[in-house]
């Protein structure tokens, strides 16, 4: 694939991911009681991709502006799976919760995205540990210490 054509994919792909972000976490409330609601900060994440999307499409238009070469496919698979992977999160966070969610997702992603030849038992067990405590403190931060309600799922 060409890079021009695959930027131009990605642009799109993140305008509309980050409108659909911002579309649904409006729905779990920006604001509740005086305090930020649990779908403020996915918003703002969400406008912010739509927003640098806009920008990427301005900049892949503009005649001036080449680029050349291609992807290996070895590559754009690694991508499809760092991109479903995050997909994945905002998908089951209602269904397995927010920590829950968010451990897996690192996993997933700190996996997809080291180095095939870096991936062994050790590198694994690491992986979990640190997803596992940033899980854990995010849900202590954000939950526990600001009020910040959660997006809660059957677990």
């Amino acid at each position: 694939m060409s890079l021009k054509l695959a930027d131009r994919l990605f642009a799109i792909f993140l305008l509309l991911a980050g409108i659909y972000v911002s579309f649904m976490s409006a729905r779990y409330g920006l604001y509740l009681n005086g305090v930020p609601g649990p779908g403020l900060f996915p918003f703002g994440a969400g406008m912010m991709m739509a927003l640098l999307a806009v920008a990427l499409i301005i900049r892949s238009l503009r005649s001036g502006w080449r680029i050349e070469g291609s992807i290996p496919s070895g590559i754009l698979l690694s991508i499809a799976g760092l991109c479903a992977a995050s997909a994945a999160f905002v998908l089951f966070s209602g269904i397995a919760g927010m920590t829950v969610s968010c451990f897996l997702a690192i996993v997933a992603i700190g996996w997809i995205a080291e180095e095939p030849h870096q991936r062994n038992r050790g590198f694994l067990v690491k992986l979990v540990l640190i997803s596992a405590a940033v899980a854990a403190l995010c849900h202590i931060v954000f939950i526990t210490l600001v009020g910040i309600p959660p997006v809660e799922g059957w677990f």
